[in-house]
């Protein structure tokens, strides 16, 4: 179960992007498609792994991302936007386009 169930303001939206010290950062690589963690921690290289899968967990109880198995023998796994906040959020970053 999510901690957001019902739809949010705009502002609220906005407060909560901001709210993690890495939420920011993470939504803005994720806009661009999903990525796998390692990826994450070569964009964000201030960032810690940990804080990273804190990061990531976060955003996947708040219902803003998906995590996406891709596991057949070895562990692999992406993140990406959920339908449902894409575009939302894709305009709280500022990289919003006609054909996203």
């Amino acid at each position: 179960m999510t901690e957001q169930q019902e739809p949010i303001s705009d502002v609220e939206l906005l407060r909560t992007l901001f709210e993690g010290k890495w939420r920011f950062a993470v939504v803005s690589n994720l806009v661009e498609g999903p990525q796998r963690l390692s990826t994450l921690c070569r964009l964000i290289p201030a960032a810690s792994k940990k804080m990273l899968i804190d990061t990531l967990h976060s955003l996947e109880a708040l219902g803003w991302l998906v995590r996406i198995d891709l596991s057949t023998q070895l562990k692999r796994v992406e993140y990406g936007l959920s339908d449902q906040w894409n575009k939302r959020l894709r305009i709280a970053v500022g990289k919003f386009s006609e054909d996203s």
